[in-house]
């Protein structure tokens, strides 16, 4: 019980940190005009270092038996000083320092996040159940959290370094706990099986890497449609320029270039489960990047949101080990963030009782949907752990990558005020992807049944 503790604990921190850098990154950077943040033409960085990061680090895990004291906690904390370190150099205002602090916190999340999957993928069912709970927890509701101890009226000024730096060493601390309480006998038995050869951690860099590639030039080229201020117009952060439909369907068609590269390789990698894995964080990219952004649910703020989405993590979590054939547990989780968009954009009209439903449906499928995922696709696929783990991390780099693509219109949905173009296509991403995991589940019980025989 400590352990499971402890790890769910860490596993909560890292997920706030991840959501506080990783997805806060893309609203800030992708327009000009806020914080003074002078963003690259192609978007946000952060996005695409955490992911390269992370997956070298897997590979790097799969090379060679580690000792025994190199878990994937003890990596988890090693990444996180190189966040502390950005932290300080973004404070410190030299030159340079827009690149060269998203650089360190980038790769210290990417190396933070792939030894957070590896704790996972290694650890016996209930503390692997803890672990992604907790991180899933940290993830979608860290808005929230932050307004604990920052007014609203302050967002989203709270993803500026000096209020995120105490986190960051909070989230240290609590993970360097976590690798100091869980002990080898803690490992499941996976962690000290010989490594064979790492291809599972090779083909997850070069997806990603292409991915990456597809992400910033669809960028360079859907920029060109977004009319921009003219030289010298500092423009403020909600004031930024409309997307036209045009660019609005050329972001939904790039987020699905970016899937679709990423589920080619999970696909030959474990078949139709890693693949439910990478759509399903594709249709709740946007959604998640909402929420990040000036959350949805931030306009309910009650307590009792959050206990719902940590109750439907947990729920989400048991629901696909004890009853993982039953129904397909994450296209429910989609479907429910799709239907929680649309009521939330009813509220504005029909009054507060509206947008807390929609907003209690947001966090309850975004919370479902993301532990249900997670711990089919560690629990499901075969091979090292540093594999399983690569697996894994194509979908949390669908998350990143694809919703980096969507970020404009996961902005305009935080913002908007009923139903209009950018609602529905949200909305739509969603459900079509819901429709899609059911048809992969479909498939993946006929190769079960095929492989029974």
């Amino acid at each position: 019980m400590p352990t499971a503790v402890a790890a769910a604990f860490a596993a909560w921190a890292a997920g706030i940190m991840l959501a506080h850098w990783g997805l806060g990154a893309t609203p800030l950077r992708l327009f000009i005009g806020y914080a003074d943040i002078e963003p690259p033409l192609v978007g946000a960085l952060e996005p695409a270092g955490i992911a390269i990061a992370a997956a070298f680090t897997l590979l790097v895990a799969g090379l060679r038996s580690l000792p025994w004291w190199l878990n994937g906690w003890a990596i988890s904390a090693g990444g996180l000083p190189l966040v502390l370190v950005g932290s300080c150099v973004e404070l410190a205002d030299t030159p340079g320092n827009d690149i060269v602090s998203p650089a360190l916190a980038s790769v210290g999340l990417g190396i933070m996040l792939a030894g957070l999957l590896l704790a996972a993928v290694q650890a016996p069912v209930a503390v692997r159940t803890a672990i992604v709970s907790g991180f899933v927890v940290g993830l979608v509701l860290c808005p929230y959290i932050l307004t604990v101890v920052m007014p609203p009226s302050d967002l989203p000024r709270v993803f500026i370094p000096e209020h995120f730096f105490p986190g960051t060493a909070l989230a240290l601390a609590a993970v360097a706990a976590a690798t100091a309480m869980i002990r080898p006998g803690a490992v499941g038995p996976a962690a000290d099986e010989p490594r064979t050869e790492p291809a599972g951690s090779w083909a997850s860099v070069a997806p990603i890497g292409s991915a990456v590639v597809v992400l910033y030039a669809g960028n360079l080229v859907l920029r060109t449609g977004i009319e921009q201020p003219p030289p010298g117009v500092d423009l403020g952060f909600w004031d930024r320029p409309a997307v036209p439909d045009a660019v609005r369907y050329g972001m939904v068609v790039l987020a699905a270039a970016i899937t679709l590269v990423l589920s080619r390789q999970a696909y030959r990698r474990g078949h139709a489960e890693p693949a439910r894995w990478t759509v399903l964080c594709l249709a709740l990219a946007a959604p998640l990047h909402t929420v990040t952004t000036n959350s949805l649910y931030l306009t309910a703020g009650l307590a009792w949101l959050f206990a719902a989405g940590a109750a439907a993590a947990g729920l989400g979590a048991l629901a696909a080990i004890r009853a993982a054939g039953r129904l397909p547990w994450d296209a429910l989780g989609a479907g429910t963030v799709a239907a929680g968009i649309l009521v939330h954009a009813v509220g504005p009209r029909q009054g507060d009782l509206w947008t807390a439903a929609g907003s209690l449906l947001i966090v309850v499928g975004l919370c479902f949907a993301l532990s249900a995922g997670l711990i089919r696709v560690s629990s499901a696929a075969d091979g090292a752990p540093a594999d399983v783990a690569g697996c894994a991390l194509l979908g949390l780099a669908t998350v990143l990558l694809a919703g980096q693509a969507l970020g404009p219109l996961a902005v305009e949905v935080a913002e908007s005020a009923g139903f209009d173009g950018t609602v529905l296509t949200v909305a739509s991403v969603a459900g079509a992807a819901a429709a899609l995991l059911v048809a992969l589940s479909g498939t993946s019980h006929e190769v079960e049944r095929a492989s029974a025989r």
